[in-house]
């Protein structure tokens, strides 16, 4: 836990742009003033049988639901753990921003995933369009519309976040597995480990982690927002309009560039 203020830390406003957007011309200019991914986990967690009703999931695994947040060169920044794995993942994230210091600098975002919706500091694909990744590299199919190319291009740049959580519970198999200690032991064992991951990248190449774990990169998009049924206020969320519109040109600019490059009329 002494790691861990050292170690684990939210960029600033003089945060210098990921290589990983700077280096690609399928990411820049158009997510430059993107910092990282952020999703929710499940681990396991031990609680008293009076509370065990809140932390269970539908299959009835006692899980936590943790918050994290990585930039592009796959460290945390930010971790937020003790919600009970029934909880969703936008509500936690609104408790970490409203109520345990998850700042981000202004005119800054964050990729989540459709279910966080739009924010002032989140950026969500657009729902109901789907991608995958693995059959359009494999069967080299060139996507038909601006949303498709932006669900690309993002799926695959916040794709970090999914690698960070394998690298991670591959190396520390006590994620996976339930420790009957106090909940609040348990916290700190996983803000520990979280910061001796970071430690360690900072110390050495994981690649070989990274390669180790298996990727499904055919991602698909949950049936209830892609049918509509998803309803992001339900969940005391807000959606931002000015989000909106700065995905609806960071994905015009992209299509006409990407038009351009392959010699296709708009």
């Amino acid at each position: 836990m002494d790691m861990y203020p050292h170690f684990i830390t939210l960029p600033s406003i003089d945060t210098p742009l990921a290589s990983r957007i700077l280096d690609d011309p399928k990411y820049y200019p158009y997510f430059d003033n993107c910092l990282g991914a952020l999703d929710g986990t499940h681990i396991s967690v031990h609680v008293p049988l009076e509370e065990q009703s809140r932390y269970c999931n539908r299959k009835g695994t006692l899980l936590q639901n943790v918050l994290a947040v990585c930039d592009f060169d796959m460290s945390f920044v930010y971790i937020l753990l003790g919600w009970e794995g029934s909880a969703h993942d936008g509500r936690v994230l609104s408790d970490a921003q409203n109520r345990y210091s998850f700042n981000t600098p202004k005119g800054k975002y964050w990729l989540g995933d459709a279910g966080y919706g739009n924010s002032e500091y989140v950026m969500s694909l657009y729902r109901g369009v789907r991608y995958h990744l693995k059959e359009q590299r494999q069967a080299d199919l060139r996507p038909n519309t601006a949303k498709e190319l932006f669900n690309l291009r993002y799926a695959s740049l916040r794709n970090v976040i999914e690698r960070i959580f394998g690298v991670v519970k591959r190396k520390f198999k006590i994620l996976g597995s339930v420790a009957e200690y106090s909940i609040n032991t348990q916290i700190h064992l996983v803000l520990g480990l979280i910061a001796l991951y970071n430690f360690i990248h900072s110390q050495e190449d994981i690649q070989e982690d990274i390669d180790e774990v298996v990727q499904d990169e055919n991602q698909e998009i949950d049936e209830d927002i892609l049918d509509g049924n998803f309803n992001i206020r339900s969940l005391g969320q807000s959606t931002s309009s000015k989000m909106d519109k700065r995905r609806d040109r960071i994905a015009e600019d992209m299509w006409k560039d990407y038009c351009n490059y392959i010699g296709r009329d708009i």
